[in-house]
């Protein structure tokens, strides 16, 4: 019997969390990081302030926790890549969109939180560090495909990669996603030798 109400609590825990986090990504995406309480967060999240800290410390430790999703979205996608060099591309090009499709608050939030220098310091050494096997990943995979400048092109892919997530983001439901995609996937994902 003890078990069963321990596994009930533990449920009901995460889906509260899930709540909270979810109603915080909400507001720190519209508003703004620095512009969201935690009062309004715990109403959001239809739960009092106090309850609130029983699940996070901080604010920052809620953002925290937020932004570890994003950073396990990205080791998940480093996970089981294909070894030929122009189908790891197109997978990194197709996962990565289909995340920002499927995530979009989340990669709003990411994308102000750039501005934000104050908040971010916190949390860059791990964006640097998952920005730096990201280029490691993309200098070896230009490497193999034989272009004569692999870590420029993995920073140009980076950048072109950024710069269509940041288009996308302020205008969803006028970008051509899709077309975009291809084009990526057709400059990008080929052999240069």
């Amino acid at each position: 019997m003890a078990k069963k109400r321990q596994e009930r609590f533990e449920m009901l825990r995460e889906s509260s969390k899930a709540r909270i986090e979810k109603a915080a990504l909400e507001l720190f995406a519209h508003n703004g990081y620095g512009h969201t309480s935690i009062s309004k967060i715990a109403a959001a999240a239809g739960i009092s302030k106090g309850l609130m800290y029983n699940y996070y410390d901080s604010k920052e430790a809620l953002l925290q926790a937020i932004l570890q999703k994003g950073l396990d979205f990205g080791d998940s996608l480093l996970e089981g890549l294909p070894e030929d060099p122009k189908a790891l591309l197109v997978f990194v090009v197709e996962a990565s969109f289909q995340e920002v499709i499927n995530n979009l608050e989340f990669w709003k939030l990411l994308t102000s939180l750039t501005f934000q220098e104050d908040v971010l310091k916190t949390f860059a050494p791990q964006f640097e560090q998952k920005k730096k096997e990201f280029i490691q990943l993309g200098t070896f995979t230009f490497q193999q495909l034989g272009h004569p400048d692999p870590e420029m092109q993995a920073m140009l892919f980076g950048a072109a990669m950024d710069g269509v997530f940041l288009h996308y983001i302020l205008s969803p439901n006028d970008y051509p996603l899709e077309e975009v995609k291809c084009l990526l996937i057709e400059n990008f994902c080929k052999k240069y030798k």
